[in-house]
């Protein structure tokens, strides 16, 4: 999981510029940009420039390597004034993919304690809110807070679905969960999993929403990072543990921070050795849909059963049916290319070593970790592009390779003519989150198959993908069987991810999906 912090662990009268600067010099990678912290006249939503700043802001973040993954809107979903109409266009301009707006607690001046009324109220200010999220590309996410029916997950999880929107979920908070005397257990039981988390200790029942770095109040840490494993949670660790550093004297602000990105490592690091629930009952072998067009990929390999992103995972692959395996590549400090989803070995390794500042054979010493958290396998380890395309061509799987670099138009050639050398460039097909990437393999392969990677199913989103000649790989929320024909009609494939569930994928293939990532999708049929 990335360790994202919330801007807010600076009181509102720090600039977002300053607060970028002091959280990328102390170590943060992956920000939480609290709009609701900077709202004050002359702040950076709250100025006649927002605009210009906030885009100023993106170019300092890349520049130092920090990238903005999440947001948190001011106020509630009902107060649709202009802060907070800017904060979802800065949210997007960022590059954020998520932004938090509170539920209603209170309306007609009573607490919202029936259930049936609060998912009324906060469906009516919800639903304006969801074309506004399809432009900017983001998601909604509510979350359980402190007053009335807010304070259980799951009734913030029946308004997710009372939605039923690709851009609206649910964020879960671990603090407000336990100052109100709720189990993290109840997670094991909800509908929907949350789509993120809000990181913060309390002292339990009446302590009030304290804030605290993990370890400073009395949640069960251990067995909240268990849960989560037993529930396949693959989002971030966001942390809101921004009291301490917040009234703390300026002079003890860093170190106090330097403690909480150590005790985030070390909660991802347990995380990270959880033995994963790999199957609830026998395996089968792939699915099989009615729609026999549809057809399954492994996402990085069988990462449902091997170590992700590993030989192990494409020959786990490569002995199912299934019709391709995916795998993420990135380029070495001397210039080979690996495969590596996060561009990092801490999740899967335990070692702080970064794929682009590292050589090939540094990279390919790290033994990593297995499903179970052990590293007693010698066999887990960083494979090359060559080592993924042998395999896919051996067992014949159909490689979708996802390019995470910013490539250069020349190591983008270079990429081509070594799956050229296998004679297996037709069985490739190239997908990325960087619009650009793809376009430099069509500038060289004009008819090879690529795929833009988003959560974006708008029409515009389709007029842009029909002009540059890409198809679509898209976050299976975001779509619908509508969705899906209106692609089609404009002669664009769709391929969704990350589909786990049996029953979603069978829904997903009767709409007419092409293809469905997955990190297993086995059963007997």
């Amino acid at each position: 999981m990335y360790i994202v912090t919330t801007t807010d662990v600076f009181p509102p009268a720090y600039e977002a510029e300053d607060v970028l600067d002091r959280l990328a010099n102390i170590g943060y990678k992956t920000l939480d940009m609290g709009f609701d912290y900077c709202i004050n006249p002359g702040q950076l939503i709250n100025c006649d420039n927002w605009r210009e700043r906030t885009m100023a802001l993106r170019k300092k973040a890349d520049a130092l390597g920090v990238r903005y993954t999440h947001a948190h809107a001011p106020y509630n979903v009902a107060s649709r004034d202009e802060v907070q109409m800017r904060s979802f266009e800065a949210a997007a301009i960022l590059g954020a993919r998520y932004i938090v707006a509170h539920p209603i607690h209170e309306a007609d001046g009573h607490i919202l304690d029936d259930v049936d009324e609060f998912i009324r109220v906060n469906k009516a200010a919800v639903e304006p809110l969801l074309p506004i999220m399809e432009k900017h590309g983001l998601i909604l996410l509510s979350e359980n807070i402190l007053w009335g029916a807010t304070i259980h997950p799951a009734n913030i999880v029946k308004l997710v679905e009372a939605v039923n929107s690709p851009f609206f979920s649910w964020c879960y908070d671990t603090g407000h969960s336990h100052s109100n005397g709720i189990p993290v257990t109840v997670l094991r039981d909800l509908a929907v999993p949350p789509l993120s988390l809000h990181i913060q200790d309390t002292h339990g029942a009446g302590s009030g929403d304290e804030h605290l770095r993990p370890g400073d109040g009395n949640i069960d840490w251990k067995e909240f990072l268990t849960i989560l494993r037993e529930i396949g949670y693959k989002g971030e660790l966001v942390l809101e543990a921004h009291h301490q550093s917040y009234v703390a004297p300026d002079e003890e602000k860093d170190g106090i921070l330097a403690e909480l990105l150590d005790r985030a490592k070390r909660m991802n690091d347990a995380y990270n050795r959880i033995p994963e629930p790999i199957c609830k009952k026998p395996l089968g072998n792939t699915l099989k849909f009615d729609n026999q067009k549809t057809r399954v990929t492994a996402h990085r390999g069988c990462s449902g059963l091997e170590r992700e992103n590993t030989a192990s995972a494409f020959v786990a692959a490569g002995n199912r049916s299934y019709f391709g395996i995916e795998t993420d590549v990135y380029r070495t400090s001397d210039g080979h290319v690996v495969c590596n989803h996060d561009g990092r070995l801490d999740r899967v390794g335990g070692m702080p070593v970064a794929m682009e500042s590292t050589p090939l054979e540094l990279l390919q010493e790290a033994v990593l970790y297995d499903t179970d958290g052990t590293k007693d396998r010698f066999d887990l380890r960083v494979p090359t592009l060559q080592n993924y395309i042998s395999i896919c061509k051996k067992y014949r799987k159909h490689c979708v390779l996802e390019l995470k670099s910013d490539f250069t138009q020349e190591e983008i050639a270079s990429i081509i003519s070594i799956i050229e050398d296998y004679g297996y460039l037709d069985e490739v097909t190239f997908i990325a989150f960087g619009y650009e990437n793809l376009l430099k393999v069509r500038a060289l392969r004009p008819e090879q198959s690529c795929q833009f990677l988003t959560g974006d199913a708008s029409d515009a989103m389709i007029e842009k993908l029909k002009a540059d000649h890409l198809d679509i790989d898209i976050y299976h929320h975001s779509l619908t069987e509508e969705r899906i024909a209106a692609f089609h009609a404009a002669g664009i494939k769709v391929n969704c991810w990350t589909v786990d569930d049996p029953a979603r994928a069978m829904d997903l293939a009767a709409w007419g999906v092409d293809h469905i990532t997955s990190n297993i999708l086995e059963g007997i049929r």
